[in-house]
């Protein structure tokens, strides 16, 4: 599961399939979950296991009542954000 959009990097690199990927997640017994996604130039690579051009952490209150895991969660949340909107799965 990622996420492909295009986006400038925070390096001025202009990426036309920029593969995003949610690293981590970790939540608290209230529902907070917090968690690390990466940006790749594209998928390939994510696939040759090379640096991401950036990392970021995020924050969101899961559904705890959803039939998603917090990693699909994650994805959806992420999508709802100024710099993922418009991203799609991939």
């Amino acid at each position: 599961m990622a996420l492909k959009k295009t986006i400038k990097s925070v390096q001025g690199v202009d990426c036309t399939n920029a593969y995003i990927v949610v690293e981590s997640v970790t939540w608290n017994k209230h529902g907070t979950a917090t968690g690390r996604f990466s940006f790749y130039l594209n998928e390939a690579v994510k696939n040759e296991s090379k640096e991401p051009l950036s990392r970021t952490t995020f924050s969101f209150e899961l559904d705890l009542s959803s039939k998603k895991n917090f990693i699909q969660q994650s994805y959806d949340f992420l999508k709802t954000t100024i710099d993922l909107s418009g991203s799609v799965d991939v």
